[in-house]
């Protein structure tokens, strides 16, 4: 009877667990605000995937996306992030980012690599932008640094739902 009783609590707070940290909707929104930046605009659902499949020139393996625009007194920036029916999903476009990027892509140049809270970090420049990059889980994310501290709004996201 205990152990009946042991793994009745084990299968609910697993249950639990994966109710907190499974998107069972297959759809992503954007948090309302970013450290101090707030959200300006945002484009969710269909019209967001057709987007970030269109910045790459072909469609992509994603269930949903959105992009999203946050501004206030620290700086401004455009998160792009991307919702993969797996984690080896999300790796495996990472990945191909990654190989388009040390391919010789003229938009961004400078790729760096830091580890920041558990995550690879990816680092370019273009556009007259800093640029962060990374995987979180089945996201993928993109951050392009308009105006401000780039490390702090960096920080800001890392610390964020996004």
């Amino acid at each position: 009877m205990r152990l009946l009783q042991i793994g009745l609590v084990l299968v609910l707070v697993g249950a639990v667990l994966w109710s907190w940290t499974a998107n069972t909707s297959g759809t992503i929104s954007p948090p309302h605000s970013l450290g101090t930046l707030t959200l300006k605009s945002q484009v969710v659902g269909p019209e967001a995937v057709a987007q970030v499949s269109e910045l790459h020139g072909k469609k992509l393996p994603i269930q949903d996306a959105f992009v999203a625009r946050y501004t206030g007194a620290q700086g401004a920036l455009t998160a792009w992030v991307s919702l993969s029916a797996s984690e080896s999903e999300a790796a495996d476009l990472l990945q191909r980012m990654l190989e388009g990027i040390r391919a010789g892509n003229r938009m961004f140049t400078g790729l760096t690599q830091e580890q920041l809270k558990g995550r690879d970090v990816y680092r370019v420049y273009g556009q007259g932008q800093s640029h962060y990059f990374y995987r979180s889980g089945v996201r993928v994310v993109w951050l392009a640094i308009e105006a401000g501290d780039g490390p702090a709004l960096l920080k800001a996201a890392l610390d964020s739902p996004l």
